[in-house]
């Protein structure tokens, strides 16, 4: 029987032209496997926990995940949250820089999270965030999120299962 698993020396051949890194891979009947693939030719299948992190800031978004009681069959919404505050804890490690791409793939396609609900993410993401000490500036402090904000997300997350 033939499968669509890249081989293992396909891997490591392959593996000299990719950067370290987190690939989700298609095989049989749509369903997704996370794979971790490590110079030079390793690969670790993180499918049944369901989540992954790389790189230097990797341990600290583990951290958030786990300590969020992280759950592979969250909606979409709720993922793209617990993600997006995972990656933002990951900058406390110095080698981790502000800027990142939200990108949510399916069997279907890959759905980049456009620029402005990433904005209002972040803006959700402070405001959930600050101190109930601090009292809210708006001539110094980044704009509050609208009060709609996890509706507005949750419409967004609904048209990534729509098919087309």
């Amino acid at each position: 029987m033939r499968s669509s698993l890249i081989s293992a020396p396909k891997i490591r051949k392959a593996r000299l032209r990719w950067q370290p890194g987190l690939y989700c891979l298609y095989f049989r009947k749509k369903k997704p496997y996370l794979l971790s693939l490590e110079s030079p030719g390793g690969c670790t299948d993180m499918t049944l926990s369901g989540f992954c992190s790389i790189g230097s800031g990797s341990g600290y978004a583990l951290q958030r995940l786990l300590s969020t009681g992280w759950e592979r069959r969250f909606s979409i919404d709720r993922a793209l949250y617990e993600v997006f505050d995972a990656r933002i804890q990951a900058e406390n490690d110095p080698g981790v820089g502000y800027d990142s791409d939200v990108i949510v793939l399916t069997a279907e396609k890959s759905v980049p999270m456009p620029k402005d609900t990433k904005i209002m993410l972040d803006r959700a993401w402070i405001m959930l965030n600050r101190s109930p000490y601090v009292k809210f500036n708006k001539d110094e402090d980044v704009p509050l999120p609208p009060k709609n904000w996890k509706r507005k997300l949750k419409q967004f997350a609904e048209t990534i299962l729509v098919n087309g």
